[in-house]
């Protein structure tokens, strides 16, 4: 697929898949990612001040603003994944990455699913898979998660381009 191709696929994976969510959350379970936890920013950025990350608010290629996302996102293979990240400069930064799976897992919200994600601190998170930067054991293949449901599972970095979300440390 070339990128032309994974924009436009993009362009309508996100809209369609972004109609389709309507989240449920379960109040009897504590909220994992409560919103006093993180500090919303005005140029499309929040920070966890539990693990000290700034994360981009909307899906890479989502466009912020007056706190919502416009939902047309970017989908990529891993290795593109890896290379907008090293190149990407956002919000006046140019130090972000993707998330190893660790730090992909810390913003998923456990009482919540379709999307599993706080919605106050991600107004345009959609159940889409996320790439994270983790490899599966020695093999070829990469960690992500589900973001319908925060589930994780891994995919060969070629076979299928996934949406992805850039962090950074807050304070390097």
């Amino acid at each position: 697929m070339n990128k032309l191709t994974t924009l436009l696929f993009a362009l309508l994976f996100s809209q369609s898949t972004q109609a389709q969510w309507r989240q449920t959350c379960l109040d009897a379970v504590p909220a994992s990612t409560p919103t006093e936890q993180f500090i919303m920013h005005d140029n499309g950025t929040v920070t966890d001040t539990r693990t000290n990350l700034m994360w981009q608010t909307c899906l890479y290629g989502e466009t912020y603003a007056n706190g919502t996302c416009n939902p047309v996102g970017v989908i990529a293979y891993w290795n593109e994944a890896l290379d907008i990240a090293e190149n990407a400069q956002y919000a006046g930064y140019d130090d972000w990455r993707l998330p190893n799976i660790k730090e992909l897992l810390s913003i998923v919200e456990n009482q919540c699913v379709d999307p599993a994600m706080n919605l106050s601190v991600f107004p345009g998170a959609s159940g889409t898979a996320l790439w994270s930067s983790s490899p599966f054991n020695d093999s070829n293949e990469i960690w992500f998660v589900f973001m319908n449901s925060g589930d994780t599972w891994h995919d060969g970095e070629e076979y299928e381009p996934y949406a992805f979300k850039l962090v950074r440390d807050a304070n390097p």
